[in-house]
């Protein structure tokens, strides 16, 4: 299974081969309508999240779900049945990633969506949208994580918020001192957020923790959130 990430801001995400799109595409004033035409000709897939963040798609290109993700998968509404490959090349971006020839706003923001290369041709695809029991991730990652590692991976999902809220105050104080001047309390305000941003900042750099995360993103991915099972059907 191929594995590709990527992320939006329009709550939608495509699966797309490149050259699907019209010449011209790249400097329209209205993509989603060749995005909703080239969807309802099954040459793309678009998907609506009905959220904005990061989604993760697995591919099989054998048509077959591995055995693991078979019991969690639910036929989803957001595929039409096909799609085109004619540059033997699958991109899984947000919709406003979405490109013919100029990938430049993608390479600047390549978090936001993943390609892979696949034979040419056009597929038959089922897409799934993946459905966890609560504690699934969890589960397989605890399974993975040595005791210490596990200490600090949760210890860290409690640190985290703290820590991220205690930047935000610090920020605030800085700019209060910056336009109101200083003074004692926003001093001592100063040190008790840097205190608390410290512990967390310590844990990220210790190899347990490190590991621990690594092991997260390798169980992520073993797991996506939506998967496609495609077939070959033509040329």
């Amino acid at each position: 299974m191929i594995v590709l990430e990527g992320g939006t801001d329009a709550a939608s995400m495509v699966l797309f081969d490149p050259e699907v799109f019209p010449e011209g595409y790249d400097d329209t004033d209205d993509p989603m309508d060749a995005i909703e035409q080239l969807d309802e000709m099954r040459r793309l897939v678009w998907m609506n999240t009905a959220a904005d963040g990061g989604y993760s798609l697995g591919l099989c290109t054998d048509g077959v779900l591995p055995e693991g993700l078979a019991p969690h998968a639910r036929a989803s509404e957001f595929c039409g049945g096909g799609i085109e490959v004619p540059g033997g090349e699958l991109v899984f971006a947000g919709i406003e990633y979405t490109f013919r020839h100029d990938d430049s706003f993608l390479r600047k923001h390549r978090h936001m969506g993943e390609r892979c290369e696949i034979p040419a041709g056009s597929y038959a695809i089922t897409l799934y949208e993946m459905d966890y029991p609560e504690g699934f991730l969890g589960g397989r990652l605890a399974e993975r994580l040595t005791d210490a590692q596990r200490f600090q991976h949760s210890l860290m999902n409690r640190l985290a918020p703290i820590g991220c809220l205690a930047a935000l105050v610090a920020v605030g104080l800085l700019a209060s001192l910056v336009v109101v001047g200083p003074g004692r309390w926003k001093a001592v305000a100063l040190a008790v957020a840097a205190a608390l941003i410290a512990p967390a900042l310590i844990l990220g750099r210790l190899r347990p923790y490190r590991e621990a995360r690594r092991v997260q993103r390798e169980v992520e991915r073993l797991y996506p959130d939506y998967v496609a099972a495609l077939e070959r059907i033509g040329p």
